[in-house]
C-alpha cells in the first residue's frame, strides 16, 4: 500500500482511496477511519469504512475479494502491490 498523506491517520479521519484492481479501472472512493492498531514497522495499520462509493466500484471490489478467496482456497495468489492502493488524507 503507497501512501501520501502528512501525519498519521486516526480514527474519524476521512481518506481519498484510489484502488487499482488488475484489468479494471480504479476505484475511487471516500473512508472513514474506524480502527487503529500498532503501525507494522513504517505503516500504520487501520480499519476503513467506505462512506462514499459508486455501487458499481461497490460490486467490483465484491467480485475481486470473491475471486481471491476462491483462488486462496485451491491455489497461492500473487501479493498486492504497493502501488495498488493509494491513500491521501483530508
Amino acid at each position: 500500500m503507497s501512501k501520501e498523506y502528512g501525519s498519521s491517520l486516526h480514527r474519524g479521519s476521512y481518506v481519498d482511496l484510489e484502488i487499482n484492481l488488475p484489468e479494471e479501472p480504479p476505484v475511487f472512493a471516500i473512508a472513514r477511519v474506524v480502527r487503529e492498531t500498532v503501525s507494522y514497522g513504517d505503516l500504520p495499520r487501520v480499519g476503513l469504512e467506505f462512506e462514499q462509493i459508486h455501487p458499481e466500484d461497490r460490486r467490483r471490489i465484491i467480485r475481486f475479494v470473491n475471486k481471491r478467496e476462491l483462488a486462496l482456497s485451491s491455489e497461492s495468489v500473487e501479493e498486492t502491490k504497493d502501488e495498488d492502493i493509494h491513500i491521501k488524507n483530508f
